[in-house]
């Protein structure tokens, strides 16, 4: 019982610095992007997978506080925006024929 009360409050919201606003914002700018690409090579909307929808609803709600001027995040959250980041960045590989190369965090998060 004990280990679990540690565990309560491991996901708080943090301050977040210039990179993780700038990731944030980056990520939508190329999500939408994609979207617009897929479309028209496609002719129909892209779809993000169902195994990606708690990243896209943690992502955007980040988004959307930070749209607010509310710089914060939780580390569920940055995961789940590098998670997106990941996905957007293979799908792009896939419609270009380029070959994908898996982003370096440069940290084991």
């Amino acid at each position: 019982m004990v280990a679990k009360a540690q565990n309560i409050h491991s996901n708080m919201l943090q301050h977040s610095d210039l990179d993780m606003i700038c990731l944030c914002d980056a990520v939508d700018h190329r999500f939408k992007k994609l979207c617009e690409m897929y479309f028209r090579v496609n002719h129909e909307p892209l779809f993000p997978p169902a195994h990606l929808d708690k990243d896209m609803m943690l992502w955007r709600t980040m988004f959307l506080r930070h749209d607010e001027k509310d710089f914060r995040h939780t580390e569920d959250e940055m995961k789940s925006v590098r998670r997106v980041a990941e996905w957007t960045l293979q799908e792009k590989c896939k419609l270009v024929n380029e070959e994908y190369v898996p982003l370096d965090w440069g940290d084991d998060k």
